[in-house]
């Protein structure tokens, strides 16, 4: 553990006596990953894809090699394309407009899970709003699993997307995504998955599971803020429009003639250093085998699930069993999740408290806001002694 502390500039400050435990919105981001992007800002700032000169065919290799590092992470390079994004956010909505938008009409069903993050619900709610179509919650059982099976039925061509987490980003429940994209093949339903908050736990196979659409963020997973990535299926990328128009995406602007294949999605110049970080952000990964760390993360989340689900005074929310991707949420009876931060605040833990941008969750849990602490793999013992100290103290 100390090795991976030095990786990372603020938890080496002899000052820092901060616990960071908001891992869930977004990671730290290792020192050789910005030193190799403030490299890049300096000596490779060049637009990539457009100049002749040699700096930017030299761009534009580096560019095209992280892509390909980031495929192969994912174990994705044989059956999937990828687009670039700002993030999930942006990769969620490219989808609706450029996928889904032409495709759904008056009556047609888009099904979420009761469980999403905003992000993954207003941009449905919006295209039912424009399109007439209804927006539907799948259910879920008692553990949290989401029933695709019981929100089918023999005829199922109304249903023309679904559209769920990987992982919740206020539960930690992981979803059995391969058994519910094979169902959902089986009825000739495309399934997109917002992976946001499984990337950093969890070694992903696309090929294995075999959805559709794939959204992640750089930033969740040690990498750089502003980048993120839209993975489409070879098979369905034909059926999709292009999405902002301009730059190089261009073949004839007067009979207005796009190019195929991503480049369609590059109407400007993207952000070069962000994805070139991403893929030294991919090359850290590797070299720490970030996976191994999993045992690690699961100790100190089940250290803390088992001390707050032994004070009769706090509500947990996470499952025992979904502790292996580092959240905990949990309420202290009576007093306001904004009031316990203040006694956060005030010994430099930083956790996340509020509805989490997944109002869908609150409702379904029943309340209007929690607080997270979310563990990831420069956490230590301590961190989770700290919080456990500082709740004593509310409590009692």
């Amino acid at each position: 553990m100390n090795r991976i502390i030095e990786d990372f500039s603020y938890l080496r400050k002899t000052n820092c006596k901060g616990v960071y435990l908001d891992n869930a919105a977004t990671t730290l981001c290792p020192d050789e990953v910005i030193d190799y992007m403030s490299e890049m800002q300096k000596y490779n700032f060049v637009n990539i894809n457009r100049g002749s000169y040699k700096l930017a065919e030299e761009t534009f290799e580096k560019y095209e090699l992280a892509k390909k590092k980031i495929l192969h992470f994912f174990g994705a390079e044989n059956d999937y394309l990828f687009i670039q994004t700002t993030g999930a956010t942006e990769a969620i909505n490219i989808v609706a407009r450029c996928f889904l938008e032409d495709n759904i009409k008056q009556g047609d069903v888009i099904l979420i899970s009761e469980c999403e993050h905003h992000s993954n619900y207003l941009p449905w709610r919006v295209i039912c709003e424009k399109k007439g179509a209804v927006l539907k919650k799948i259910p879920m059982d008692e553990n949290g699993n989401i029933d695709i099976e019981n929100a089918l039925c023999n005829d199922n061509s109304d249903i023309k997307l679904v559209s769920i987490t990987h992982v919740s980003n206020v539960l930690g429940k992981k979803q059995n995504v391969e058994s519910i994209v094979e169902i959902c093949k089986k009825n000739n339903i495309p399934v997109l998955i917002d992976g946001s908050q499984s990337v950093p736990h969890y070694k992903i196979n696309f090929t294995n599971i075999g959805m559709d659409f794939f959204v992640c963020s750089a930033h969740k997973m040690l990498g750089p803020f502003g980048v993120g990535g839209l993975f489409v299926k070879k098979s369905i990328f034909s059926t999709m429009k292009h999405n902002y128009v301009g730059g190089g995406m261009v073949l004839d602007v007067d009979k207005l003639l796009w190019k195929d294949g991503t480049e369609k999605y590059m109407a400007g110049t993207p952000n070069t250093v962000g994805m070139l970080g991403w893929g030294a952000t991919i090359d850290y990964l590797n070299k720490i085998n970030v996976f191994s760390y999993n045992e690690h993360i699961k100790k100190l989340a089940d250290l803390l699930y088992e001390y707050l689900k032994n004070k009769k005074e706090i509500n947990v929310y996470t499952q025992d069993k979904d502790t292996a991707s580092g959240i905990i949420s949990f309420n202290i009876n009576n007093i306001h999740p904004h009031d316990v931060n203040e006694f956060f605040r005030n010994e430099n833990i930083m956790v996340r408290v509020g509805n989490h941008c997944s109002i869908p969750t609150m409702r379904y849990l029943g309340i209007k806001s929690c607080i997270r602490a979310s563990i990831y793999i420069y956490n230590n013992e301590d961190d989770i002694k700290k919080i456990m100290n500082t709740i004593d103290k509310i409590i009692y």
